[in-house]
């Protein structure tokens, strides 16, 4: 019996690539189950990373009022909502440290005979610099504008050196909607498509530019350290409210959308998650065809091993671990796939999306990954290594 037992893995080995053409098509369902759930998983935390990182820069104290939106996330731009009497009512809250007005719109810009149709987004100039300091967004070279030079822009990271085929650099010249802007800063690049092709410029310029004299898209606030955020949120929404007589805004801080944005994402993970589970039983079951075919090949391949001495357990181990072995090596390859799918297509989101994702490749995801495979492949073994083990020995010398 203990020359059977050393023989167990090299028996399985040999048995795996007797059956070669049947064995790589048995792979295939682990392979995209195991590499379907890996890649949800993966990039799936890595959505909610980008997403939660990107709201992090944003500050926990700061506070945004906005015109109503399905998203919930930014207004449209282009739509003025608030007034200056907004802005002061708010300024005069004891709670908040400051409060910006803002203005978005998109603008024509041209540069060097060629046209892009880009985000512009305005602020009091004394405001700039330290808005941008909150948002923990530095400038790689020049300087924020301030009011003595309303024609001056900041633009972002993006714009300089990919919008247009030629790239733009420190005091060069760019028209938008036709009025002529020099460019007296570039941002660092942020990554993310939203931040990096946007052009910042003083409020009272865009709204002269867009004949639009009182424009206020969006408010932000920004509330005074030891303040309770929520409840400052709540209480600036209640005067709002009362003093507009209308709910035809929302008020949004960046710890409500994270916990907005992970529900959301928990939800698209669960449902994805399951619709690649249910690949995974699909290659469980194809685990348990082969296996059934495998058990009736053998038949008198098993009379044999009986015959020499071989035990009903030895036989359901050496099944069991061949419909192991299947899990496994389809739970190593699919989880290798699975995650060069999550970075390359980390690479295509990040140069086209409008969020930075942030893939990691958490060890402890892959470890038990390959461990469900490979349990799902046991599992799906063990009723024909029951069958092949309760064969009578003669039954299966005589079997044809």
């Amino acid at each position: 019996m203990s020359t059977l037992r050393e023989l167990y893995l090299p028996l399985v080995w040999k048995n795996l690539l007797n059956r070669k053409m049947r064995s790589y098509l048995t792979l295939v369902g682990i392979i995209i189950g195991i590499t379907s759930l890996i890649a949800v998983l993966v990039l799936g935390q890595g959505l909610e990373k980008g997403i939660t990182d990107q709201f992090d820069k944003f500050g926990v104290r700061r506070i945004f009022v906005g015109p109503k939106s399905a998203s919930g996330f930014s207004p449209p731009a282009g739509l003025s909502d608030f007034t200056k009497e907004d802005v002061d009512l708010l300024d005069a809250m004891p709670s908040l440290e400051y409060v910006s007005p803002v203005y978005m719109e998109t603008g024509k810009v041209e540069f060097k005979q060629e046209h892009k149709n880009l985000e512009v987004i305005a602020y009091e100039p004394e405001d700039a610099e330290r808005t941008f300091a909150d948002l923990d967004v530095k400038l790689l070279e020049g300087r924020w504008f301030d009011e003595t030079d309303p024609y001056g822009v900041v633009i972002g990271y993006g714009i300089a050196k990919e919008a247009f085929d030629e790239e733009i650099r420190l005091k060069n010249s760019i028209k938008i909607d036709g009025k002529k802007f020099k460019v007296i800063g570039i941002k660092e690049e942020q990554g993310a498509k939203n931040q990096d092709y946007v052009i910042n410029m003083a409020l009272d310029t865009l709204r002269e530019i867009k004949n639009r004299p009182k424009a206020i898209t969006t408010i932000t606030a920004t509330v005074k350290a030891g303040e309770d955020v929520v409840a400052v949120a709540k209480k600036l929404e209640d005067k709002l409210e009362r003093k507009r007589g209308d709910k035809n805004f929302q008020v949004t801080t960046p710890t409500k959308i994270k916990e907005q944005t992970g529900e959301i994402m928990g939800v698209v993970q669960i449902v994805v998650a399951g619709i690649a589970f249910i690949s995974l039983i699909i290659g469980g079951i194809g685990i348990m065809n082969s296996m059934f075919t495998a058990v009736l090949e053998r038949t008198r391949e098993i009379g044999v091993m009986k015959a020499l001495g071989a035990t009903q357990r030895f036989i359901r181990i050496i099944f069991l671990l061949e419909a192991g072995f299947f899990g496994l090596i389809g739970g190593i390859l699919g989880t290798a796939v699975g995650l060069g799918i999550s970075y390359g297509l980390q690479k295509v989101i990040n140069s086209y999306g409008l969020v930075k994702i942030a893939v990691e490749t958490p060890p402890d995801l892959i470890f038990w990954s390959i461990v469900f495979s490979f349990l799902v492949g046991v599992i799906s073994g063990l009723i024909p290594a029951v069958k092949a083990s309760r064969l009578q020995p003669i039954e299966a010398l005589r079997y044809e």
